[in-house]
């Protein structure tokens, strides 16, 4: 099996490094659905991967999962949430068993933590963005102000729209909104117009995301 690599890259952000994107994929793809996925018998609820499989490709055509995504991010609680159910059901993959272990012998799971995990180093900043918005309240409360300020303007309107339709759950477009503003990941899926201003409300998300990766100390 393929070795993961792992560290505390901020104060509870601990960061999982993958060689391929298949291995991140395949070892995440319940987890992160058990957090965020649109489908309702899926988010919070045990399920098989096969179940899931299925009502992936009747939405979207096709089961494109393991090259679609290349980046995850879950809470500590839901982590936890996670392999106590699917632990009861007794089924976890070989993956599965291996990332419950290492989280185990890795993290202090009685704190407060965030995985973010990642096979390209250029994801790298986006799942930081989630793991900040979750447990730094200086940096949620700056950008929810942003997303409150500019919520009716074309930029954040079309970037939820989108984010809707690659398949992001309507319950996190709030953080999904500032992780793909601040670290300028929405490329490839929206095109910022200078004469609406978006650059000027970008560089705004961008500069909250620099402040808190100066703020806060890295390990």
């Amino acid at each position: 099996m393929e070795r993961i690599r792992i560290k505390e890259i901020y104060p509870g952000i601990f960061h999982l490094k993958f060689r391929t994107q298949y291995w991140e994929t395949d070892t995440f793809m319940r987890l992160q659905e058990f957090y965020e996925s649109p489908f309702d018998t899926i988010q919070g609820q045990y399920f098989t991967r096969e179940y899931y499989q299925d009502i992936y490709a009747k939405e979207y055509g096709k089961f494109d999962y393991h090259s679609k995504w290349s980046g995850f991010n879950v809470p500590g609680n839901i982590v936890l949430k996670f392999f106590r159910k699917f632990l009861q059901e007794g089924d976890l993959s070989k993956k599965e068993c291996i990332l419950h272990d290492l989280i185990l012998s890795k993290i202090n799971t009685t704190k407060n933590f965030y995985l973010i995990a990642t096979y390209k180093s250029e994801d790298i900043d986006h799942e930081i963005a989630h793991g900040f918005y979750y447990l730094n309240k200086q940096f949620r409360n700056n950008m929810d102000r942003l997303l409150t300020k500019y919520c009716r303007h074309p930029l954040i309107r079309n970037l939820r729209g989108e984010l809707l339709e690659m398949g992001y759950s309507s319950k996190f477009l709030r953080d999904e909104t500032q992780a793909y503003l601040s670290t300028k990941s929405y490329e490839g899926i929206i095109i910022p117009q200078k004469k609406n201003g978006d650059f000027k409300i970008i560089n705004e998300f961008v500069e909250v995301f620099k402040t808190a990766k100066k703020k806060l100390r890295r390990h």
